[in-house]
């Protein structure tokens, strides 16, 4: 296999070690659902309701009150009423889903440094006619990282 085929692989075990590291580590319950609900809490504010909650996920509803009601069960978030309209409910994260998510950065991080490092190696960025897609570019309208 040459040097590009060998460093592409590299950089795809490393994707898939991160994969593994949150499927044993992260309170997604075994699915993809659960893998968005986290990201989309963890990068909230921290006080979003739950309505602002399941309009950002594109699964059902129902997914994901189960699943949120398993975060909270297990002590990854608290669910509270909002102190003006006991018709909102808000979610917090616990101290407990805070180290969580530090934990989880501490492990990403490092391997996407690393890996966008050796994608760099591999194939230096080129202008926009080389037809592969601007990762400075924003996606769905949100600005990069």
């Amino acid at each position: 296999m040459n040097s590009v085929g060998q460093k592409a692989k590299h950089l795809i075990r490393q994707i898939k070690q991160i994969r593994e590291w949150e499927q044993t580590h992260l309170p997604t319950y075994g699915s993809h659902a659960g893998h968005s609900l986290f990201l989309e809490l963890a990068s909230s504010s921290g006080h979003k309701t739950l309505k602002e909650i399941y309009l950002s996920m594109s699964c059902a509803e129902s997914t994901t009150r189960l699943l949120l009601r398993q975060l909270e069960s297990d002590g990854w978030i608290h669910l509270s009423r909002d102190a003006q309209d006991q018709r909102i409910k808000e979610f917090q994260p616990t101290e407990k889903f805070n180290a969580l998510v530090i934990d989880w950065l501490r492990f990403v991080v490092p391997r996407l440094i690393e890996a966008r490092d050796q994608l760099e190696r591999l194939a230096p960025a080129s202008d926009a006619s080389s037809g592969r897609p601007d990762p400075d570019r924003p996606v769905n309208g949100e600005p990069p990282a």
